[in-house]
């Protein structure tokens, strides 16, 4: 995070949020569809590099994050599917707990890295599971959100 600036890294944590509650998600000829927001395309985030450390564009990077997260819901989804229990299936899906886990874990870090909140709640309760959304009492804490 060396080369983000605040600014920066509050649209990048407002992205995440959003993202977490697919608010920039459409649906578009009966598939839901990502819409980039136009905000991207001012934002350097540099920070962001390749294994050859060539900074990757951050539309092509929040496009992959959203790729991770909806990864996440189908996981979630398929699961409780195969289970036979689709009552459980559709409410994964509708509340996005694998999206909200991933994408609210990396605001998460953001604040702590950025010293919004202190980073005890999070490295507990990532011990022991893996994830640590931000709950949304701290939402708050960016300016864009």
């Amino acid at each position: 995070f060396d080369n983000l600036s605040e600014n920066n890294m509050e649209i990048f944590a407002a992205l995440l949020i959003r993202n977490a509650y697919m608010l920039e998600h459409i649906i578009e000829n009966e598939e839901v569809v990502y819409k980039t927001p136009d905000i991207i395309s001012n934002i350097n985030f540099s920070f962001i590099k390749d294994k050859n450390s060539i900074p990757i564009p951050p539309i092509i990077f929040i496009n992959y994050i959203d790729l991770i997260a909806t990864n996440e819901d189908v996981k979630y989804y398929k699961r409780k599917e195969k289970q036979k229990d689709s009552k459980a299936a559709e409410k994964y899906l509708r509340e996005g707990i694998g999206r909200h886990n991933t994408l609210l874990t990396l605001v998460h870090a953001l604040a702590i890295y950025s010293q919004k909140i202190e980073p005890y709640d999070l490295v507990n309760k990532f011990l022991r599971t893996g994830v640590e959304p931000l709950h949304n009492k701290h939402f708050n804490k960016f300016m864009f959100t």
